[in-house]
């Protein structure tokens, strides 16, 4: 089973920065899971809020701001940084470190901006690197702009809620979907487990579960992907 780290290693280091993403590729992961936006000016960067509250003590959003508007990140309590204020990585500067040391699936949280221009964006960006990067969203609209125009592109569709579980003719409508990453809270749904016997499914975010119950995915994700591995180890 493969091992994802949510945010990269974001159980003990500031969420979605280069030193998390660091510390997983040197806990071993087989594969980072980070949140992507764009900028007013069409920059994309790594960032996971709707609003940079909580993780910048500002107003406003990633994508009502220019990317030389954007401010630093402010550090989270009990979250080791690599100083006090840490500006938001770009896309590109993830790829750059994470070439050749582990695959990733770039969650897209973007829904200020058109669908289309969202996929052309990234889509140009990471065309060339199909055998390590993947796209994942809860919105189907983004997924479908990414295989219209990206095809060889592996997407994700992300399933919180039972009633997309339960959604009739549930193969046809995420016919574009070649991963299935579900909420590890409805493991125990019949259509998780029809999805566990025929389809790539990753659970996410798993932390104390024991390895049994989510034995069947492709994959798990956690903000602890050390202990995760540990946890693999000795089921």
């Amino acid at each position: 089973m493969k091992v994802i780290a949510h945010r990269g290693y974001s159980a003990h280091y500031m969420e979605n920065t280069l030193l998390a993403f660091e510390k997983a590729i040197e806990a071993g992961v087989d594969m980072i899971e980070t949140d992507i936006r764009l900028t007013a000016d069409a920059v994309p960067v790594i960032f996971h809020d709707d609003t940079l509250k909580r993780l910048c003590g500002q107003t406003g959003s990633v994508e009502s701001c220019t990317f030389k508007q954007l401010p630093p990140l402010k550090p989270l309590a009990g979250k080791i940084t690599e100083s006090s204020a840490v500006p938001i990585p770009t896309l590109q500067s993830l790829l750059e470190q994470a070439q050749n040391r582990s695959a990733l699936i770039l969650e897209i949280k973007d829904r200020t901006h058109a669908p289309q221009l969202i996929a052309s964006v990234i889509g140009e960006l990471v065309k060339d690197k199909t055998a390590w990067v993947e796209i994942s969203s809860f919105n189907d609209k983004i997924l479908r702009a990414f295989h219209e125009s990206f095809p060889n592109i592996t997407l994700h569709q992300l399933l919180s809620d039972p009633k997309d579980l339960e959604r009739e003719a549930f193969e046809a409508f995420y016919d574009y979907a070649d991963v299935f990453d579900v909420d590890i809270a409805l493991l125990d749904h019949p259509k998780t487990r029809e999805l566990l016997q025929k389809r790539r499914v990753i659970f996410w975010t798993v932390e104390d579960e024991e390895p049994v119950q989510f034995s069947q995915a492709y994959a798990a994700m956690s903000n602890d992907p050390l202990k995760l591995k540990k946890m693999l180890n000795a089921f």
